[in-house]
């Protein structure tokens, strides 16, 4: 870019030709820049520093930028690195371009971007229900506290109420509302009231139990003796997903995770999770009562055994199995062994010590008038000689022992109609201190009244269906919704 002069020279005659050369000047101008503009970003407060811009280009030069107090009054100084921001706010960002020797300077720079950071929405964690709201008297607090990312949580037990960090305390039984959001700061929103339900209840829960001592024998075990509450249902899990009231079984050795919890299907309400651990194992056999020489009787675990049979097995494939039939009996039996010739059975419940049931040639005994509400173990010996003495039985190892949970709840009678309502009678159950009539809708069931007589009278129609449940030891019966009945299946049988 400039002024320059040439001077030419050569021979002055060429040919016919007489050469004048002349001293001349010819101007390279310079040309304007060629910019493009940074844009601004969009940005939002994330709590770290952020380039306000995208940075723009200059073709012939170099573009620089600077931070403005407003849009109208240029800075001073200005650098190449794009300048940043974190904290909510507007940004003014200028931006200039220094030409090199060839360009000229652009009348478009300095010039200016405004730029804002906006607020953030916190990350917002709800609060949860605590754990045992169980009625007291005394004040309760109804959640644990959530969290937020930004700004404060805060609590009321009223969506247009004073809210506060306070979290809400009740006294009394019932089903509570609880609201929350979250009041914004300088750098985050404000988050719109949200709430979840808490219920305080009445319940009286007896957790479930690990049933102990069982033993791998290829069958499957009940894992817990059940729990019981006077509200609503226990309901048990493997995986803390699924539950049902069914008592959770396994068949391979090892620790097992039972979950329970407690549901009311009126008040839609549920407890937190417990859990019980339960061991199938592989132990040796334990000590147990020596049978007399020669002798077939001991203290019996429950009264009077009858005895039948099927058919012979194979050495260790006795499939020793318990069950409850219909009469609320106990059916233990196996497959004979070839080389057996008399069978000795024993039993234990809970956590008790084994005696003898009976012996037996046959391959199946009915125990009669079992207790309810308890775990019976069993196990059985054989003596491979028609006589008897206890130091020379075989079997007794794990896979000639079975466990059955014995729970029975009273068969309906009869179900009468009175008006809108339906007059229920039961059969007395032994050591049952009281009663709880439940309504079956599917695979609901619904507590409705609870009572130490054989009888109530209930709301429902000719098709509701019941089950009566007994409290036992402590727990509530196991409930078995196919033993439902309703005034119209009662009145088809006679």
């Amino acid at each position: 870019m400039g002024e320059y002069t040439i001077t030419p020279s050569g021979d002055a005659v060429q040919g016919n030709y007489t050469v004048t050369y002349q001293t001349g000047k010819f101007t390279i101008a310079a040309v304007p820049m060629s910019i493009t503009a940074p844009t601004a970003n969009t940005l939002s407060y994330t709590g770290a520093d952020m380039s306000l811009v995208t940075a723009g280009s200059v073709t012939g030069g170099e573009m620089k930028y600077a931070l403005g107090e407003n849009d109208t009054t240029a800075p001073t100084e200005y650098d190449a690195v794009v300048p940043t921001g974190k904290n909510v706010k507007t940004y003014y960002v200028w931006y200039t371009a220094i030409p090199d020797g060839n360009h000229i300077e652009s009348a478009d720079v300095p010039a200016c971007v405004t730029v804002n950071i906006v607020k953030a929405d916190p990350a917002v964690t709800a609060p949860t229900a605590a754990d045992d709201l169980i009625h007291t008297g005394e004040p309760l607090v109804l959640i644990k506290a959530g969290s937020t990312s930004g700004g404060t949580m805060k609590y009321s037990l009223e969506e247009d109420g004073t809210y506060s960090t306070e979290l809400p305390t009740v006294v009394e039984l019932g089903v509570y509302t609880v609201w929350y959001r979250v009041d914004g700061d300088e750098n985050y929103n404000d988050v719109d009231p949200d709430s979840i339900q808490v219920a305080v209840t009445d319940f009286n829960i007896t957790p479930p139990t690990a049933i102990r001592g069982l033993i791998y024998n290829s069958q499957k075990h009940n894992l817990i003796i059940p729990g019981s509450t006077d509200t609503g249902i226990m309901v048990y899990s493997l995986d803390g997903v699924n539950y049902s009231e069914d008592i959770p079984q396994a068949t391979e050795p090892g620790v097992y995770t039972v979950y329970y919890k407690v549901v009311d299907e009126e008040l839609h309400i549920e407890t937190a999770p417990g859990t019980v651990k339960a061991t199938i194992s592989r132990l040796p056999t334990p000590v147990v009562p020596s049978l007399p020489t020669g002798g077939t009787t001991g203290t019996p675990a429950v009264p009077e055994a009858t005895t039948t049979e099927p058919e012979n097995a194979e050495e260790d494939d006795v499939n020793l199995t318990a069950r409850l039939n219909d009469s609320n009996n106990i059916v233990v039996s196996w497959k004979k062994l070839n080389k057996a010739k008399k069978y000795v059975l024993y039993a234990k419940k809970d956590d008790g010590q084994y005696v003898l049931i009976t012996t037996t040639d046959k391959a199946r005994v009915v125990i009669r008038n079992p207790k309810n509400n308890v775990s019976y173990h069993f196990m059985l010996k054989y003596s491979d000689t028609d006589t008897v003495v206890s130091d020379e039985l075989k079997g007794g190892t794990s896979n000639f022992k079975t466990t059955l949970y014995v729970s029975f709840s009273p068969r309906i009678k009869s179900i009468t109609r009175y008006g809108s309502k339906n007059r229920i009678k039961w059969e007395k159950i032994n050591d049952a201190t009281k009663y709880y009539v439940c309504r079956v809708e599917g695979d609901r069931v619904i507590g409705v009244k609870k009572t130490s007589k054989l009888t109530a009278l209930v709301k429902g129609t000719t098709t509701t269906k019941y089950i009566v449940l007994a409290r036992v030891n402590n727990k509530w019966t196991v409930i078995n919704r196919s033993k439902a009945k309703s005034y119209t299946s009662l009145k088809k049988k006679q």
